[in-house]
Order: C-alpha cells, then sequence, then structure tokens
C-alpha cells in the first residue's frame, strides 16, 4: 500500500515523502479499513513541524481523521461486517491507504452522508462544542460574537449554539438568503424577536449591529470583548 510518511520534523515539504508498505493486517480486537478520504488540519501541520502537543512516535503517518471501507475484521470482531463506510474515533495516521484501528473506534456513517463531510465529521465539530459549551460554558439567552466564522471550526457553532433554546448568536461573515446583511435595516436584523446568525465581513459591522440591539452585553457573555482562552474569539 502507499502511505505518506513522516520521518523526521521539519518543513513538510522537506519531510514528508509517499512510501510504499506492506499492507497491514489486523490483529484480534482490531479492523482494518481502506481509506477513501482524510483531511488536512492545521494540527496536520504542526505535526509535520515538530510542535503539536502530542506527537506521534516516527516514523509514522500525519492524519488525525478519515473516512473509509471496512477491508477485513481481526478475530473477535463482530463488525462493522466489511464494505460498510466508517469513520474512525481518535484513531491516527490516517494519510495512507489502510489503516488498523482498534474495533470500539469504528463507527459506521450514515448512507446519506458525503464522504467529504464524513471525512471531517468529528475534530472540529468537537472543538467547537468545547470551545462555546465548555471554555466559555454558554448559557441559553447568551450572545457569541465570533470572528473568522467561515472555517470548518467556526461554522459548528451556529448548529451548537442553537442546539440551546435562546441562544442568540452573531457571526461574522453572514450570508442569508437574500444575500447580504446590508439588505435589510441593521435594526431589524438587530431587534427581531427572533435568534439570528450574523455573518458580517468586517467586526466594525458587527458593533453597528450590536449598537442598535435592546441586549445588555455588559450582562451578557463578554460581547466585543477578547476572550483569552480563544485566541481570535470575541
Amino acid at each position: 500500500m502507499k502511505a505518506f510518511v513522516l520521518e523526521r520534523t521539519g518543513d513538510p515539504n522537506d519531510v514528508l515523502a509517499v512510501r510504499e508498505l506492506p499492507k497491514p493486517k489486523p490483529g484480534p480486537g482490531e479492523t482494518l479499513v481502506r481509506v477513501r478520504l482524510s483531511p488536512v488540519h492545521p494540527s496536520d501541520m504542526h505535526i509535520m513541524r515538530g510542535r503539536f502537543g502530542r506527537q506521534p512516535t516516527l516514523p509514522a503517518s500525519p492524519g488525525i481523521e478519515c473516512v473509509g471501507v471496512v477491508e477485513a475484521l481481526g478475530s473477535g470482531v463482530a463488525g462493522p461486517a466489511p464494505g460498510t463506510r466508517v469513520v474512525l474515533l481518535n484513531v491516527c495516521g490516517s494519510w495512507r491507504e489502510l489503516i488498523v484501528s482498534p474495533a470500539e473506534r469504528v463507527i459506521p456513517v450514515p448512507g446519506d452522508l458525503p464522504d467529504e463531510d464524513a471525512a471531517q465529521a468529528l475534530v472540529n465539530p468537537v472543538t467547537a462544542w468545547v470551545m462555546t459549551m465548555v471554555e466559555h460554558d454558554l448559557k441559553p439567552g447568551d450572545w457569541l460574537v465570533q470572528t473568522a466564522a467561515g472555517s470548518t471550526v467556526g461554522q459548528p457553532p451556529g448548529g451548537a449554539g442553537h442546539s440551546r433554546d435562546g441562544l442568540v448568536q452573531v457571526l461574522p461573515r453572514l450570508r442569508t438568503a437574500a444575500g447580504s446583511m446590508h439588505d435589510a435595516p441593521v435594526e431589524q436584523v438587530a431587534q427581531g424577536d427572533q435568534p439570528v446568525a450574523l455573518r458580517v465581513e468586517r467586526l466594525e459591522v458587527a458593533q453597528e449591529v450590536l449598537s442598535h440591539s435592546q441586549v445588555d452585553f455588559q450582562a451578557s457573555a463578554g460581547a466585543l470583548t477578547p476572550l483569552s482562552r480563544s485566541p481570535g474569539s470575541f
């Protein structure tokens, strides 16, 4: 099988190589998965440069999540059956054609979920959940003003927030069904009686929305105040 292999740390252009490796075999309690897609996360780049908090033992393959198809089962493993499309929970080294995973970390994927979504269904959503619901401990009625909301980490908080009744969010870089936020008066957007999610092009536009809002932001979740535990968030 082919695999991206990292034998030393440094600039990814210099240290990452494609290698031909023997086909792995699943042992007892393990599952062999043929990888279909594996995303490139910022953490992958940090791992290759040797500055991630949890470095693998080298040589190793980068990649911290993937979607694939079960190829074979080790002894004592009941499933998922070969041919099942799956994702792997906390199994590193996914930049390769075949990967062995503990069977309990193999999770079947719903049939209507595209590979492109399944391949990044774990790391970024969990990160977004921890940032909003654990680090910042958002409660119903809190407002979240978020910059850089267009990334795969930045987008999930909209869904995470609305899972809690009454949570209203202002997310810089909104595109509404009608187009830009400016298609409606700022006052109308800010004072609507429904939970809203706004993504605007510039922080000053978010400030304009908040200036017209009737919410007491001094008593809210520190709107427009830098949050020290998440650099780049407001």
